[in-house]
């Protein structure tokens, strides 16, 4: 389990230490604080999702349109990792995933982009993307037992602690094992002293 990366292991920290209705994807993934001027839409029922990024006016400028494509780019790996931790903790049941109330069936849009600023919209065309979107856009995460015990271990199984420990204990071990030969060792060498 320690094969988490840095990133999974903040993500899974969100989730841990986050507690009530703020344990759900978009609350996790706006906490990255990386959505200024980005709203990400997810339209369940017409299957599709994307990325609307503000700009000044309704014919973006040549910076804007490359501001967005950079953007884009670091947003999506963004997206991928945050939707493929939630996908792993479902899978090793490490978490459990609940609807709270109802789904709306229409369109779900979060970030920090101006609703009322025209916006450069870029389809997510990824099929796997859009439908862990719509798997989770409306489940709150409840961690487990054994992620909030893997959690608190930093990141590292049972079996890896103790043999962690081991190694330890072995290795302290060796080290009083070799400091008391070094000390018989100068105790025999030292001349014995006679007293009469």
């Amino acid at each position: 389990m320690s094969n988490f990366g840095d990133d999974e292991k903040s993500i899974i920290d969100k989730i841990v230490l986050g507690s009530g209705f703020s344990r759900n994807f978009i609350n996790i993934f706006d906490s990255l604080q990386r959505l200024q001027g980005v709203r990400i839409s997810v339209d369940p029922a017409a299957q599709s999702a994307e990325y609307l990024f503000e700009v000044a006016n309704a014919n973006p400028t040549q910076q804007e349109l490359q501001a967005g494509i950079d953007r884009e780019k670091e947003l999506t790996q963004e997206l991928i990792a945050h939707l493929l931790v939630l996908k792993s903790l479902e899978k090793e049941g490490l978490a459990f995933f609940y609807t709270p109330a109802s789904p709306s069936t229409g369109k779900v849009i979060f970030g920090a982009g101006a609703v009322n600023m025209p916006s450069l919209s870029m389809p997510i065309y990824d099929r796997q993307i859009i439908d862990l979107l719509i798997r989770y856009i409306h489940l709150e995460v409840v961690p487990k037992p054994k992620l909030v015990h893997l959690q608190a271990n930093k990141y590292k199984s049972d079996d890896e602690r103790r043999f962690g420990i081991q190694m330890i204990a072995t290795w302290s071990a060796l080290a009083i094992s070799i400091i008391m030969r070094v000390a018989r060792n100068r105790i025999k060498s030292m001349p014995k002293l006679f007293i009469l």
